[in-house]
């Protein structure tokens, strides 16, 4: 896309976001990331307003789309859109160009699998918009070019290191040894989030990490940025065309990147053997239509020493719509 933007100096460009250039006296909206990486090149068509309202990447798709359209005179607009399932269900795209930033603007989800974004004005829309909940859609990158990102962007990850344990409300009239902090589900009563404490011998509270709860201590393990221990996931990514690419991160700096990028996390426990708990971990972004499922495998001796190998297996940006609820035929046992 750059290259039919010969006079945008993209090697000299700061760090921010850059509106004073143009294509064909329309103004442009080009950002570039903390590591001087141009992220972004499109239209300019939202405000920074209604840009703080909505997630970031279907923004950044809608400008880059219709810039991108613009730019390729050979391609035949309608049938492009069509094959991409971008549908124009009402107005006409010339529309794009005369929005100043004070039309009222929607965007609803129909169903996790679609988006649908309306401008209008006086009560009269302008332009309507319906296209899929697709994330190698609104990125721009094919699988492949997904997995390779997203080792990059988690390998260099300024992740937080000072979370300190915030004890839970209700935490402090507790007379038993064990709190359990009840969180939500995902898709199964058995794939849930929740944290669990003990009390020590001088009556302080703390994640807990023992051998006698192996699957109390896997939830804390797995989900909570406020580590129990200090564990190392050593995992498989699974790419495209059968193949896989292994990385090994702190824990911690993968639980931190998956919930600022994500909805959440959630954790199920498929099955336990005489050394090994194993389940998966689901990571949902409910707003991009997409979810990370981490199989996983906690050796129990990991749990024991309170530090270790978590072994996993990745796959990445799923359609939510392919993420099934009948994984589960392991009874979840929530005493331990």
């Amino acid at each position: 896309m750059s290259s039919y933007l010969p006079k945008v100096p993209f090697s000299t460009l700061e760090v921010g976001n850059h509106t004073q250039y143009q294509y064909r006296k329309h103004p442009l909206n080009i950002r570039v990331n903390q590591w001087n990486e141009v992220e972004h090149i499109g239209f300019v068509i939202f405000t920074d307003e209604i840009r703080n309202q909505l997630p970031n990447l279907v923004c950044d798709f809608l400008e880059r789309y219709f810039l991108d359209l613009m730019m390729h005179e050979e391609v035949n607009k309608d049938e492009q859109m069509y094959i991409d399932k971008v549908f124009v269900t009402k107005g006409s795209l010339v529309e794009l160009f005369n929005i100043t930033g004070n039309e009222d603007f929607l965007m609803n989800y129909i169903g996790f699998t679609k988006y649908k974004v309306t401008w209008s004005r006086d009560g009269n829309v302008l332009l309507e918009l319906l296209f899929d909940m697709d994330y190698q859609l609104l990125s721009g990158c094919n699988a492949l070019e997904l997995e390779k990102l997203f080792l990059r962007d988690l390998n260099r990850f300024p992740y937080d290191t000072s979370y300190a344990t915030v004890l839970p409300t209700g935490i402090d009239t507790c007379l038993d040894r064990y709190f359990v902090q009840t969180g939500e589900t995902y898709l199964h009563e058995a794939i849930r989030n929740d944290r669990f404490y003990a009390r020590d011998s001088l009556g302080r509270w703390n994640l807990l990490c023992e051998k006698e709860k192996p699957y109390w201590s896997a939830y804390n393990i797995l989900l909570s940025p406020q580590q129990a221990g200090r564990f190392n996931l050593v995992a498989k990514l699974d790419e495209y065309g059968y193949k896989t690419r292994d990385f090994e991160i702190d824990m911690q700096q993968w639980i931190d990147y998956c919930r600022k990028h994500c909805d959440n996390m959630y954790f199920g426990i498929k099955a336990r053997t005489d050394t090994t708990l194993q389940g998966t971990v689901y990571i949902p972004n409910e707003t991009e239509g997409f979810c990370h499922v981490l199989s996983v495998e906690i050796p129990l001796k990991t749990i024991e020493n309170g530090t270790g190998p978590i072994l996993g297996r990745l796959f990445v940006y799923i359609p939510l719509h392919n993420i099934v609820e009948d994984y589960f035929s392991y009874k979840y046992n929530y005493s331990n």
